[in-house]
């Protein structure tokens, strides 16, 4: 009787922290080589490209996990641990979903066994050092979020409606800001979103 090879879905997740972005097409090759050296079979390839991993709310990593649970696949492959997920309790829940599945979940780059108990404190260090690079980033963010709004800057690069730039600063737009001044008394004055929306068509403002 031929054995049957075991079943993989590959998960790939594009960071939105361009440092770190890895295209999904250099993820899927580097674990499609890891399954074809393990003997997978790849049975389905889900993707999340450019969501944080801080958040669950991830329709690939949600199906990925569901095919174990169905016992549809027996492995979960990732380009890294830090794909799956930056978050301790969302690990610590994936991980207990894929033992009581009898599922497993493997990196294709940073291989370790956790079938002992050292190869489990390994993989916990490297999801735990995923958190602390994601707990980092956050601190970068508030940190160039504080120093824009000390200048009087948007927090972000992208300027609201009714604002423009001028002299290195931001002043209100001739044209746009009676508009949003107008989109405020009309709030205030008890309409909704959908009605703001309908006279800003008519006034010509998409």
């Amino acid at each position: 009787v031929t054995d049957t090879p075991p079943r993989a879905v590959v998960y790939l997740r594009q960071s939105t922290y361009r440092e770190e972005s890895i295209s999904l097409e250099l993820q899927e090759l580097a674990c499609r080589d890891y399954c074809d050296r393990h003997g997978y079979q790849v049975v389905a390839v889900e993707s999340d490209p450019g969501i944080s991993g801080r958040t669950w709310n991830r329709k690939g990593v949600q199906s990925a996990m569901a095919a174990l649970e169905a016992k549809a696949a027996d492995v979960v492959v990732l380009w890294k641990w830090s794909r799956l997920s930056r978050s301790r309790k969302d690990w610590a829940l994936a991980i207990d979903r894929a033992d009581l599945a009898g599922g497993k979940i493997e990196s294709a780059t940073e291989p370790i066994d956790t079938a002992t108990a050292s190869g489990r404190f390994a993989r916990g260090v490297m999801t735990e050092y995923a958190a602390f690079q994601s707990e980092q980033i956050g601190e970068q963010w508030e940190e160039v979020r504080q120093r824009r709004l000390k200048h009087g800057l948007p927090a972000s690069g992208r300027l609201p409606f009714g604002w423009e730039w001028h002299e290195g600063g931001i002043r209100p737009h001739a044209e746009h800001a009676p508009i949003v001044v107008e989109m405020f008394r009309r709030y205030l004055a008890g309409e909704g979103g959908a009605a703001i929306a309908d006279w800003l068509n008519t006034a010509g403002v998409p």
